[in-house]
């Protein structure tokens, strides 16, 4: 009768809260002297005080009958059960090996690469682990799994309720941290309050810390898990987004690299001042921040300068470079595309070329792809692009030989190397082409090579890796 006051199914006021707890105990008992009872609570950090209360009391009281409750609720969450004082077990992320077994268990057959980026992706969350081999699958069928993963419905909903519970101003220095390519928390912040128009401060994050979204300290701010990230860039509006890159933008003025990456995040077309600042002021720095470039690519790049502002392809693919520098390749692709419907010179074909095998680096096995890889390196070189010429054919013979072709392939590429030239300790890049080309028939030119290199010494990251991945597709470990 309690109960049922307390429900409202009858004309009786609701007793005392003392009296709802006692007859809900004597339910449970009654049931539990027939067999063995499992309460289960879900999302126990969203009871109401009055039912938290009875559950507190009823659990506190079952020690002798055969019943078990079990209440899950949130970290960082106060109220609920967790003032009851009853025993903890707190959940962490699955184990490698555990893992992997769920994932396999939910999606067999993926494919090697994709199943691990699945498991980096998913960092032990159960959920994840049978939900994105479904994102996965979507992605596949658009043509790519490059850039941010996007999450099922089910994911953004689990995730992304998380952080609807917090503060406007949490839920907003959360967006900039995702969309943020540091983890600087002053530069964060300074962002985040120039998109809400007012001062938000460090005390902005102390909610989201305190329900185990970030890690948070007086410098930085990092998310506890890649796809609380992922959700909180997914849930925003594409207007939003935008305000929070333009800010972030601002914010990274000292350093010009960074905020033109923001910038391009804005494109939707081409953008003439974002291209002109990432050839002139991005193109300084371009050899220290990556040595695979073609060794022209500084002064050429000087060169672009001096270029006629309607040069916009160039500034584009300077753009699309900066973002597969900067880990965005799902920017890097989009400005692919354009470039893809316009015409270009063949030099400008095949430094797009080259972004776009970085971007995608996917073994050869397509002959018609093989070919067309060859010609566009080839009219490079004919204009004089000789470095241009030898980075493609480079990426042509090694993934030629991981993919092991068919005997035609192997010909094109090989036919292709013979008419670069010889392998010679002269030109590093020649030596592995003709050792992936064809490593039995060029095996002892290739180790002549490599043993002199090795005698003269070798200077240089990239020089040992081009040396080294012919050393190894040869059969010459040791040197290797």
């Amino acid at each position: 009768m309690a109960l049922d006051a307390a429900f409202g199914l009858t004309d009786e006021v609701a007793p005392e809260p003392y009296r709802i707890a006692m007859a809900a105990l004597d339910i449970v008992s009654d049931v539990a002297a027939e067999r063995a009872v499992l309460l289960l609570v879900d999302d126990a950090h969203w009871l109401d005080p009055p039912s938290a209360d009875v559950l507190a009391f009823v659990a506190r009281r079952i020690e002798s009958d055969p019943v078990l409750l079990l209440a899950a609720a949130r970290e960082g969450y106060p109220g609920g059960l967790a003032d009851a004082e009853l025993p903890d077990h707190r959940l962490t992320a699955l184990d490698e090996e555990t893992s992997a077994g769920l994932l396999d268990a939910a999606a067999p057959g993926l494919a090697p690469t994709t199943r691990r980026r699945l498991l980096v992706e998913a960092a032990g969350n159960p959920l994840a682990l049978l939900e994105l081999p479904k994102a996965a699958a979507v992605a596949a069928d658009g043509g790519s799994l490059s850039g941010v993963l996007p999450l099922t419905e089910r994911i953004e909903r689990a995730f992304a309720g998380r952080v609807a519970d917090l503060p406007g101003s949490t839920r907003l220095a959360l967006l900039v941290a995702a969309l943020s390519d540091g983890d600087a928390v002053g530069e964060i912040l300074a962002a985040a309050s120039a998109v809400a128009g007012t001062s938000v401060d460090l005390g902005a994050f102390e909610p989201a810390a305190r329900a185990a979204l970030v890690d948070l300290d007086v410098n930085s701010v990092r998310f506890r898990r890649p796809l609380i990230r992922s959700a909180v860039r997914q849930s925003a509006g594409v207007q939003q987004r935008r305000r929070v890159h333009e800010a972030l933008a601002t914010a990274s003025e000292p350093d010009p690299d960074r905020r033109v990456w923001h910038r391009a995040a804005l494109m939707t077309g081409t953008h003439e001042e974002l291209a002109r600042a990432r050839g002139g002021r991005g193109a300084r720095r371009a050899p220290r921040r990556d040595r695979h470039r073609p060794d022209r690519a500084g002064s050429r790049r000087g060169a672009e300068r001096t270029r006629p502002p309607d040069c916009s392809h160039v500034h584009d693919r300077t753009t699309a470079e900066l973002a597969f520098e900067r880990g965005r390749p799902d920017i890097a692709i989009a400005v692919l595309h354009e470039l893809e419907r316009l015409d270009l010179d063949p030099v400008e074909v095949a430094r797009a070329r080259w972004v776009s095998e970085l971007v995608d680096a996917r073994a050869l096995v397509d002959e018609t792809r093989v070919a067309e890889l060859i010609a566009i390196a080839e009219r490079a070189s004919a204009t004089g692009e000789r470095d241009l010429h030898h980075n493609l054919l480079w990426i042509a013979a090694a993934r030629t030989w991981w993919a092991s072709p068919g005997p035609d392939i192997r010909q094109l590429v090989v036919n292709a190397a013979d008419r670069a030239g010889p392998p010679s300790a002269a030109d590093l890049r020649l030596v592995s082409i003709h050792a992936s080309a064809h490593p039995y028939a060029n095996a002892s030119r290739v180790v002549d090579c490599l043993r002199e290199a090795a005698g003269s010494g070798v200077t240089g990251a990239k020089n040992a890796e081009f040396l080294a991945s012919a050393g190894m597709v040869t059969g010459a470990l040791t040197t290797a």
